[in-house]
């Protein structure tokens, strides 16, 4: 078999912050991840042969885009070329909304049909379908427990995301339990169809597919043709899929959760008699359903809480016919499910629908290097495990052959038009076929850690992109040896809060948990060099295949003054984790740090929350208010005995956030270092259709009775700072605020908030006061950011200088070379000024004497000339 392509959108997927939609083909997935930013709410994903399906590209033109739908255009069911329907969930308040997405790679969108009240009910929807002769349009009303159905016109602007429209035909009668996602499909024109929870259950074990007749455009009766009854506990979900061109059956699934137990069961049902002909258990081999699509390849796909897209292969009897009958079901096993896309946008509310084609569809399949026919897509992947090259292509001379991209290789930058063999070939990365060098193509080489550096985390996929080293606001440096790191903290060596030279913990905010627990799920932690060596090690994981105190994803790194302890909480559970840590022998190395004990307590919160540490024995948690307040938020303070392992929930100090009003998707942190400030820094941020930030700078008057701590100041950053995600003191005296991302090129990061507004390294009570609200202003912007929202920061402390450099490596990259000539030049004729001003963020890495003064005077000048030119030509530092 030929080495399948790595193509150009399999390397960048998530961390492409300008991914937008491409042309649909046949087997591309629409995959609704019910995200708040449009960038990252509908994926288009495809199979591109290498491994796992990847994202070929997004639409991006409305948020929390969930269930999906390929209208039927031209009488093909699930049609590519037609248009691209998608229902934004929506709110108690406003409803949900349809949407008409287009499919021409246009990345358009129009909104087609609000539920709001007006013209129909007022419910959140789901489980969108559409009727064969694409005149009709069924969704599941979650807040009224019907079918709300729609007459649908698909305009003459097909695949374009324009001229699309509905009106309301009308509801059915109540046929399922209210706030529970369910499913709809249509038997035949006159039929629409639901796997719904009977309302009269309310364990949810019951399952009732009804039916309901729209004869003549009059919604009639709704008439329940078949009961399930579903092993398992918990909340259902549930969704119905129909397909005569692949299956005479009818697909059911119904997924449900508790105490971390997953059932997913996936009936087959002939409607001729309605009867169930044979049940798929998957509760093993997938995470909890949502959503089910039948694919042209004869797979049934789901999605799944975590995101995961998985699949059950139902062709199976006398060598795939294409179409899924009695005998194929007979042979598909229990727990078969395999995992087909991982996404990396986390969210656990996910709608999907698979494109199908004209089998008239043709083009190139390149089988090797040499060898090509033309085919089906659908044949040259599953048949015949080729590479398809695209629809309408002949195959010629040059067709198959291995395309070209840029490559970074180490200590000769980036070499343009290379194959991926050809770059593998000399020990670089590929970065995709059709990519270009560009100035920041390649990876930065690592450097040193400076006081007053921040260490910023966006969690991608790409260890390129994923950790960045920031100094004056400009990214200089990346680690790259681990992906999806997230929060950063430097930690406390030698008595320094954050220390510069200290090892750098970051957390990597982990994926979705299976039952039982699967290695490598849940969150991990790392220690990352600070020495410029860009080294790290992997020093916890939180599954307890291995060895882990829980599986859950973790959130908001803090570190003991006496750097012995580690705290941070459970995204999943809630639970504060306190973890003892030693830093090993050799700090800043990225070696040698390990995690001892593990505790957790349930004192938290299920969402990106922080801590901090008020001395060795407490430690702060903000947070919503326990009793769900929208107007006040909480600082817990707790405090931790490390002998007995004891949590104590000392008080909570309440922060009054009148009259803000903080709600929808939540996240805090705080922050506390009292050698730059005595007061606490609470960030507790929401959106909910808009974005609220609350600052609250809080004084711990004495520490040991928080009865008496004062909320000095409140402030309203939510129009100067996109929602909030963490903050970090930096020993400028400035608060550093990262922030969901904003759209556009370049990305805005983070902000600053200037704290010692009088200038005299102090912060004191009339700083305090003096602070206005909206005045954090941008600080890190990246030109062709990842797009990410789930990032972290913290900013180095210390009192060290660059490192001493070799004699004449004045470019500060541990040679001597040709590479050095520019540097030096700069530092005889325009001084250290010039020199630095060469360097990223406008600081050498290491000392200037050391660097440039050749001939040993403590000065450089033209009399370092000759020394200089000697150390180039032999390649050694000067002596």
């Amino acid at each position: 078999m030929m080495r399948r392509f790595i193509s150009a959108a399999a390397i960048c997927t998530f961390a492409c912050s300008a991914l937008a939609e491409v042309p649909v083909q046949p087997l591309d997935i629409a995959f609704g991840i019910n995200n708040a930013a449009a960038n990252l709410t509908a994926e288009q994903v495809r199979d591109d042969g290498v491994s796992l399906a990847e994202v070929a590209g997004r639409w991006t033109a409305f948020g929390f885009v969930q269930s999906t739908e390929f209208d039927n255009a031209s009488g093909v069911l699930h049609n590519n070329v037609g248009n691209l329907l998608a229902l934004n969930f929506g709110t108690t308040a406003g409803g949900g909304s349809l949407y008409n997405l287009s499919t021409n790679g246009a990345d358009a969108g129009q909104t087609v049909f609000l539920f709001d009240g007006g013209s129909s009910s007022l419910s959140r929807t789901s489980g969108l379908s559409v009727s064969p002769n694409n005149d009709r349009i069924a969704a599941w009303g979650y807040d009224t427990g019907t079918i709300l159905l729609l007459n649908y016109t698909a305009g003459g602007s097909l695949g374009t995301g324009a001229g699309a429209s509905a009106t309301s035909l009308g509801e059915s009668a109540v046929v399922g339990i209210t706030s529970e996602t369910q499913g709809t499909a249509w038997l035949d024109n006159d039929t629409a169809m639901i796997g719904a929870i009977d309302p009269n259950d309310l364990s949810q074990s019951t399952i009732n597919v009804a039916t309901v007749d729209v004869t003549g455009g009059v919604v009639g009766a709704t008439t329940t043709q078949l009961t399930l009854n579903v092993p398992g506990a918990g909340d259902a979900v549930t969704d119905i899929e129909f397909n005569p061109n692949l299956s005479d059956f009818v697909f059911v699934s119904v997924g449900r959760n508790t105490g971390g137990v997953t059932t997913n069961i996936i009936y087959a049902i002939d409607p001729a008699s309605w009867t169930v002909v044979d049940t798929i258990n998957i509760s093993n081999s997938a995470p909890t359903l949502r959503e089910i699509a039948l694919g042209p390849d004869a797979r049934l796909y789901v999605c799944t809480f975590g995101t995961d897209i998985e699949y059950v292969e139902l062709d199976l009897a006398g060598g795939g016919d294409g179409m899924i009958d009695a005998a194929d079901l007979a042979l598909v096993a229990d727990d078969s499910s395999e995992l087909y896309f991982f996404s990396q946008t986390f969210n656990a509310f996910c709608g999907l629908d698979v494109a199908f084609g004209t089998a008239a569809e043709t083009g190139a399949c390149c089988l090797s290097v040499e060898s090509c026919i033309e085919t089906t897509e659908i044949d040259c992947l599953k048949n015949q495990n080729g590479t398809f090259i695209g629809n309408g292509i002949a195959c010629g001379p040059d067709t198959c052959l291995p395309p070209t991209g840029a490559c970074c290789v180490a200590g000769s930058g980036c070499i343009s038009d290379l194959t991926f063999d050809e770059c593998d070939g000399q020990g670089g990365v590929y970065q995709g076929d059709n990519t270009v060098c560009g100035p920041d193509t390649c990876p930065l080489p690592p450097l040193p850690v400076l006081p007053g550096d921040m260490a910023f985390g966006l969690s991608v996929g790409d260890a390129f992109q994923t950790a960045a080293h920031v100094r004056n606001g400009n990214r200089i440096s990346r680690w790259t040896t681990f992906t999806f790191v997230q929060s950063f903290e430097f930690d406390n060596h030698d008595g320094t809060l954050h220390n510069a030279t200290g090892n750098l913990l970051a957390l990597n905010f982990g994926s979705g948990c299976s039952m039982p627990p699967e290695s490598g799920e849940g969150g991990g932690i790392y220690n990352l060099s600070t020495d410029g060596s860009n080294n790290a090690e992997q020093i916890y994981s939180f599954s307890p295949a291995d060895g882990g105190i829980a599986c859950t994803r973790v959130a908001g790194l803090g570190i003991s003054p006496d750097n012995s302890l580690i705290s941070l909480t459970g995204f999943d559970d809630g639970n504060l984790y306190v973890l003892e840590y030693n830093e090993g022998a050799t700090p800043g190395t990225g070696a040698g740090a390990s995690i001892g004990q593990a505790w957790s307590d349930a004192l938290g919160s299920a969402f990106s929350q922080g801590t901090t540490w008020l001395d060795n024995d407490t430690i702060l948690m903000g947070g919503p208010d326990p009793f769900g307040d929208p107007f006040l938020s909480v600082i817990r303070v707790i405090d931790f005995n490390s002998t007995t392992g004891a949590f104590t929930l000392v008080a909570d100090v309440e922060v009054d956030l009148f009259p803000l009003s903080v709600g929808g998707s939540l996240v805090a942190d705080i922050e506390y270092n009292p050698s730059i400030s005595p007061y606490i820094y609470f960030l507790f941020s929401g959106f909910s259709g808009g974005t609220t930030n609350v600052l609250a700078v809080v004084d711990p008057v004495d520490p040991n009775t928080p009865a008496t701590w004062n909320v000095l100041t409140l402030l309203d950053l939510s129009t100067s700072l996109q929602t909030g995600r963490e903050i970090a003191l930096g020993p400028d005296y400035r608060l550093y605020l990262g922030q969901f991302a904003q759209g556009g090129n370049p990305q805005i990061y983070a902000d600053v908030l200037e704290l010692d507004l009088d200038n005299d390294d102090v912060i004191d009570m009339a700083d305090t006061l003096g602070l206005t609200d909206d005045s954090s202003v941008d600080w890190y912007t990246q030109v062709g950011g990842t797009g990410t929202s789930f990032n972290g920061l913290d900013v180095a402390h210390g009192k060290v200088g660059p490192p001493c450099g070799a004699c004449g490596d004045s470019n500060c990259d541990g040679n001597v070379s040709v590479g050095d000539i520019n540097f030096f030049v700069a530092a005889v004729t325009g001084g250290e000024a010039a020199w630095n001003a060469l360097f990223p963020g406008g600081v050498a890495p290491c000392d200037f004497i050391c660097a440039n003064d050749t001939n040993g005077d403590s000065s450089v000048t033209v009399g370092d000339i000759n020394n200089f030119v000697t150390a180039v030509t032999s390649g050694q530092a000067c002596q």
